[in-house]
Parts: C-alpha cells; sequence; structure tokens
C-alpha cells in the first residue's frame, strides 16, 4: 500500500495524500477514519445546532440531544454509502462489500466542510441561504457565492474519491462503470434526504 511521502522534490505526495487518497489509503484505516469523521459530524453538529438534511445539506436547527445528532449522521452517511455496493457486487462478485463500506465512509468525510461556514461566520446568513438560495443571495451576496463554490469543490471531492473507493475495490475502471456510478450517486443524495425525512417524520409523531 501507497505511503505519503515527506519529501516535496516530487508531487507524487500530493497525488497519494491528497487527490488519490481513497485509493492509497488502507480499508482498516479508511473504515476508522470513515467512522471517526462520522462521530465529528455528530459532535459538531450537536454541539453548534446544525442537522443534516441529506448527503451534503445542513441546516440550523435548535437544541438536539447528542444521541439523535448521531443516529442522523449514522442514517445520511449509510444512506449515501450502502447503495454503492449492490452496482459493485455484480459488476464483480468478489468485491469485498466491508472494505468498499469503509472506503467510501472515509470518502463522505469532505461533507463535513460545509458545516463551516456556520461555524466560523454567520449563522444566520447560512440559514438564509440554505432556506432560499434566492433570499441568501439577495441579503448576503458574498457569502451566497462563497457557499455555493465551497459546495461544488466538496460535492465533485466527495464523488470523485467515493468513486475511486469503487474502483480499487472491484478493479472495474470502464465507462460503463462510472456511467453507471453516475446513477447510482443521484439515487443514494435522494435516498438519504428521503431516509432523513422519514426519520425526522417518525420521531416528529
Amino acid at each position: 500500500m501507497a505511503k505519503c511521502n515527506t519529501g516535496f522534490e516530487h508531487y507524487g505526495w500530493l497525488k497519494r495524500c491528497v487527490l488519490r487518497r481513497a485509493e492509497t489509503i488502507s480499508s482498516q484505516n479508511a473504515l476508522l477514519w470513515g467512522v471517526a469523521w462520522l462521530i465529528i459530524s455528530a459532535i459538531l453538529g450537536w454541539y453548534f445546532r446544525l442537522m443534516p438534511t441529506s448527503a451534503f445539506g445542513f441546516v440550523p436547527t435548535d437544541y438536539v440531544p447528542l444521541m439523535w445528532s448521531l443516529l442522523l449522521s449514522v442514517v445520511v452517511w449509510f444512506a449515501w454509502s450502502l447503495p454503492f455496493i449492490p452496482f459493485a457486487l455484480v459488476r464483480n462478485p468478489k468485491t469485498k462489500s466491508f472494505e468498499l463500506l469503509g472506503r467510501l465512509l472515509f470518502a463522505h468525510w469532505p461533507a463535513v466542510v460545509l458545516m463551516l461556514p456556520a461555524i466560523l461566520h454567520n449563522r444566520i446568513a447560512y440559514a438564509t441561504f440554505v432556506g432560499s438560495p434566492s433570499a441568501g443571495f439577495e441579503l448576503y451576496p458574498v457569502f451566497s457565492v462563497v457557499m455555493v463554490l465551497l459546495a461544488v469543490v466538496v460535492v465533485v471531492w466527495s464523488i470523485v474519491w467515493s468513486y475511486q473507493a469503487f474502483a480499487v475495490s472491484t478493479g472495474c475502471n470502464k465507462r460503463v462503470d462510472k456511467l453507471i456510478f453516475a446513477v447510482v450517486v443521484v439515487a443514494s443524495a435522494v435516498l438519504s434526504r428521503v431516509v432523513v425525512g422519514y426519520v425526522l417524520e417518525r420521531a416528529i409523531s
């Protein structure tokens, strides 16, 4: 397994440690870091009162118990990751599902970055933007532009890592794999929003 190069005479370290980290990290470390970031996301959401609404969505909320924050984070992260596994098994029945799941959980941690604008800058502007992007652009134009750019970077970053996790775990990297993977990405994003909505509805009722 490739390891990070501490030298800066070449840029291989950037490729191995950042751009292709979902491939170069060991499956055990991927699982550990994925679970660790899931827990960090839950704690940040609980402490700063940010509730996940989908794979890449958060909304400011009132106080939510830590266990509820953890439950919602588990639901979102697994709803995003699990749909890729049946696709992987169809493409390669020898795929190790647990290894793939660990890499997918690790690949999702960049989503935590989307919490930072609310934590570090302006919670009101954040709430306005996620509630109504048009109102956000009208009232907080600079903040809204930064949010859009940050969201694009984070979503692309996470999806690229997710595909790397799929490719290295299955050994499949053909054009058809990329096309079907794109469909599964959309399905996972929709599923995470639907499942979170269902959990919240049941909790309220």
